[in-house]
């Protein structure tokens, strides 16, 4: 009844927490307005099994819903309160729910303090943008971490469970394996370096336990695969956005997302500053409060979670996205190190030292969360795309465009909008432009072309003749220079223009 109480607690906090920095009525990231269109079109029409908007591109060829699951428990939200509406509502919630199971995997894994790590966790800039982005991410890094814990503590049952769950709801899954190979890895270093196992007898630490524990891992997710509704495509799927997106990552060839891009040295440091100070502490407790005896479990794990977060910390640096995997590992990582520290004997020592040292760790403390607090906020707000900037625009587009008419757009990160307000439009990209690359080379080249705005390509014979498109929209804060030269071009004739986006009618 205890844990029961402590959980909801968390859930409600957490959940008021998140709703601050939503900006209530508009979303900060584009692919919101697409996983709550997929939402509601679940209730509508069932499993999608066919995407004709985006026909031009390899989802248009073979369509996968990656975040199948995620679709599923977002409807109800969805169903209730309306597309958009409800999806921000399940946005909160899901974030919510992340926070609270990691607060619950404290308690599995029996960490003291498990309330002031979860804090941490929660008011970590990175954390608080990629859980309220209206994304799958909490559902993911819910599932990654459940996975990762069960093999920690050797649960083959809870795995058979979590990873068909995690298979169906995120693409991201294969990452797993990757942080679970460098967990294994750590374990065979404290066995062989601490415990000094010898070399030879390495096969004798996989157990019964370890051994179901692998099999179990192995089976959820063939099982995974199995139910999954786009199993056909799955595979292929992950291979264009594991290796050609994830890992080749053409920045030369398209406009990728940001968080695509390396994480900037100054912005990682202040954007996990929190994470950074929280390490000097227990470098402080490790150096001047270190309990005399400390549990196998702690030396085992502590090792082995500090591989996995430096193989998350060595992918945030290459693509920022990864950071919301980095974060909460990181966060584990500490909270297993601390069972090393008396804190009790820690906080007496901290109080001897200069008190000009105690206060200059407060004022950065206060520093850092509150202007943490205040970028991020501003993050949401300063950016948010508001429900219906677009449908004036489009209002307008209906009186010259029929049911399967390509409407042209002018970059593929406003497709999800234009497909959450009309979804009897085809459109010429979206949700990543390496989709685009992959079908049409060619026409991906000139696409990029003209968001780019060179000059040598024709913008009529690209959009009239190459995407058979009549009418194009434009938006007035990135395409400014084009809809001017548009205007100049007595092939295109401007229908409508206002503060967020211009339409043309091409002659």
């Amino acid at each position: 009844m205890k844990r029961t109480l402590e959980a909801l607690s968390v859930l409600l906090v957490s959940a008021l927490f998140f709703s601050l920095f939503q900006p209530w009525g508009a979303f900060r990231d584009p692919d919101a307005f697409y996983h709550a269109k997929m939402s509601s079109l679940l209730l509508q029409h069932g499993v999608v099994t066919h995407f004709p908007w985006l026909d031009l591109t390899t989802l248009g060829q073979q369509f996968v819903d990656q975040h199948f699951l995620y679709h599923i428990v977002d409807a109800p939200f969805v169903f209730f309160f309306g597309m958009l509406p409800g999806h921000q509502v399940g946005s909160v919630f899901f974030a919510a729910c992340f926070i609270t199971t990691f607060f619950l995997i404290l308690k599995w894994l029996r960490v003291s303090h498990a309330a002031l790590w979860t804090v941490l966790l929660g008011v970590l800039p990175p954390m608080i943008a990629r859980l309220n982005l209206g994304k799958a991410s909490p559902l993911a890094l819910l599932f990654f971490f459940l996975g990762l814990v069960a093999v920690m503590k050797r649960s083959w049952k809870a795995l058979l469970v979590v990873m068909p769950l995690y298979v169906m709801t995120h693409g991201g899954w294969p990452l797993l394996f990757i942080i679970l190979a460098a967990y294994f890895l750590g374990e065979v270093l404290y066995e062989t370096m601490v415990r000094e196992h010898p070399w030879k007898k390495l096969g004798t630490l996989f157990d019964t336990r370890t051994i179901k524990t692998i099999l179990a891992l192995f089976a959820g997710t063939l099982l995974g695969i199995l139910i999954h509704p786009y199993r056909a495509g799955l595979l292929s799927f992950l291979q264009t956005q594991i290796f050609s997106i994830g890992v080749q990552t053409p920045f030369d060839q398209v406009i990728l997302g940001i968080e695509w891009l390396p994480y900037p040295l100054s912005s990682f440091l202040f954007d996990f500053s929190l994470l950074w100070m929280m390490a000097l502490v227990l470098l402080f407790g490790f150096l001047f409060a270190r309990k005399a005896v400390v549990e196998d479990k702690v030396m085992r794990w502590g090792i082995a979670l500090g591989l996995c977060a430096a193989v998350l910390f060595a992918l945030t640096l290459k693509s920022r996205r990864f950071g919301e995997y980095m974060a909460p590992a990181f966060v584990l990582w500490f909270a297993v190190l601390g069972g090393v520290i008396d804190w009790r004997n820690m906080l007496q020592e901290f109080r001897s030292t200069e008190k000009y040292l105690q206060g200059l760790l407060m004022v950065f403390l206060v520093i850092a969360f509150g202007r943490g607090l205040w970028v991020t906020h501003d993050f949401f707000h300063m950016g948010e795309r508001a429900f219906n900037r677009f449908v004036p625009a489009l209002e307008v587009a209906d009186q010259y465009l029929a049911p399967g008419d390509r409407l042209f757009h002018s970059n593929w990160a406003q497709f999800p909008e234009l497909f959450a307000a009309r979804d009897e439009y085809k459109y010429v990209a979206g949700l990543d432009p390496v989709f685009l690359l992959k079908a049409h080379p060619d026409l991906s080249y000139d696409y990029t072309a003209l968001m780019t705005g060179e000059e040598t390509v024709d913008p009529y014979d690209v959009i009239r003749n190459k995407f058979d498109s009549s009418v194009a929209l434009y938006e007035q804060e990135t395409d400014t220079k084009m809809i001017r030269r548009l205007k100049r071009d007595s092939r295109f004739h401007l229908l409508y223009e206002d503060d967020v986006a211009a339409l043309f009618k091409l002659e």
